[in-house]
């Protein structure tokens, strides 16, 4: 069980709600969560569920329920579960002409794998979600200033495919997931001519992280992840443009000298080709994308007493 409860409070110059008196806004939560796992011969059983009671926004159940299994060299899972969002104080201040009720999200997911030699592994989930009355941000059209009101559902559907490659000296894991958007009635959240897609996200990604170990002295990562070409929404125009694919890549080295048992000395550098990744705002907001970082060199010396 748990409970809590959430106070902002505002100073002389803000307020909340539309009442330039009230400066302060409260509510409180009630949760009750349980979950059980069953092992029987033929297959694995996960259910559980959680019900929460908050002050402001009603009641919110969710369930969900996992069956697992291996056979030998082959693993199977399948995953059906729900979620909730109840809206936080900033959403609560700021409703639109209509109370909000916390967004409630449905997931399904079936994932299988298998095991290739002693030294590779390879799995593929499958998945669907569904979001109901999802919290946005947006011009009321009644009040006409901008605030938080639910919305009706959007959603996606797709993929991942992982694999792992563990050797004496070389570990390497690396994934490709690719979504699709999935009946989405927002129109804040669509692109253009592309149906598929939301707004700020890559409908295509490939991660990989390798590590080699030199005896017990020295390890060296090398990490990356691709971004396929992002939708970007200038909200001035009302023109929506193209963000460019992406490569970032980190590489990290790490030595521990044996003359100096506890010493560890490492050297990186994080975004190495300095791609310019662009923080994308995904929905129509108003705000332009935001810069990253770029390139970073990093040096870490570090001692541990033994």
């Amino acid at each position: 069980m748990e409970y809590f409860q959430n106070t902002g409070y505002a100073d002389e110059k803000t307020f909340y709600s539309r009442d330039p008196a009230q400066k302060s806004l409260s509510f409180s939560n009630f949760a009750v969560f349980s979950q059980g796992l069953f092992l029987f011969k033929p297959i694995n059983v996960t259910i559980g569920a959680r019900i929460d009671h908050n002050s402001e926004t009603g009641t919110s159940f969710v369930p969900r329920a996992a069956l697992t299994k291996t056979w030998g060299r082959f693993h199977v899972k399948v995953l059906a579960s729900m979620a909730f969002r109840s809206p936080n104080i900033e959403n609560i201040s700021r409703y639109a002409s209509t109370p909000l009720t916390p967004e409630k999200t449905e997931v399904y997911e079936l994932e299988g794998g298998m095991k290739l030699g002693e030294s590779f592994a390879i799995s593929l989930n499958l998945f669907q979600i569904t979001m109901k009355d999802p919290i946005v941000y947006a011009v009321d059209p009644i009040l006409k200033v901008g605030a938080y009101r639910n919305e009706t559902r959007l959603g996606s559907n797709g993929f991942e495919l992982s694999g792992l490659l563990k050797t004496g000296s070389l570990t390497t894991r690396f994934s490709y997931s690719l979504y699709n958007a999935h009946r989405n009635e927002i129109i804040d959240y669509r692109v253009v001519g592309d149906e598929h897609s939301y707004i700020g996200f890559p409908r295509h990604k490939i991660t990989f992280s390798s590590t080699y170990s030199l005896k017990k002295t020295t390890t060296f990562n090398m990490s990356g992840t691709y971004l396929s070409k992002r939708a970007v929404d200038n909200n001035i125009s009302r023109v929506q443009t193209t963000d460019a694919e992406k490569l970032l890549l980190n590489a990290f080295i790490n030595v521990r000298p044996l003359f100096f048992p506890g010493l560890s000395i490492g050297l990186g550098v994080y975004d190495l080709g300095d791609s310019r990744y662009r923080f994308i705002q995904p929905y129509i907001g108003g705000s332009a994308p935001l810069p990253s970082l770029g390139r970073e060199i990093l040096l870490k010396i570090s001692y541990a007493y033994e």
